[in-house]
């Protein structure tokens, strides 16, 4: 994020670890796009994690829940309510989005079967 000049909090808001989802949707203004919820100190040694979006919490992840389940959730939520990244954080949801572009099933293959021929070719 700090490399493409984006704010933190424009992915991720910052909560104490006792906070309930009932005290940050009363003492904060939850922005309509998606964020992620961090409860504890920091990123480092957060305790759980919430996911907002339209203003309010849709998804509190359990106590067992990592950061990579986090961040999934948070992905998903975004594919689940439609909705586009937002601006001031789309190229670093981007990037993470594309880490891993060979697994998953929408990626072609690098090499196939020729329709005329039978033969195996090098997709272009």
């Amino acid at each position: 994020m700090k490399h493409y000049n984006e704010k933190e909090d424009s992915l991720f808001l910052l909560a104490d670890e006792t906070s309930t989802k009932m005290s940050i949707e009363a003492e904060r203004n939850l922005p309509i796009t998606p964020r992620l919820i961090i409860l504890g100190k920091n990123l480092m040694t957060a305790t759980s994690w919430m996911v907002s979006a339209e203003g309010r919490i849709i998804f509190e992840l359990d106590k067992e829940s990592t950061f990579a389940d986090a961040l999934s959730v948070f992905f998903a939520s975004f594919y689940v309510l439609n909705l586009e990244y937002q601006e001031a954080a789309c190229t670093t949801l981007e990037l993470i989005q594309r880490i891993n572009p060979e697994e998953g099933t929408n990626c072609t293959s690098k090499v196939g079967t020729s329709r005329k021929t039978g033969n195996v070719v090098k997709r272009k």
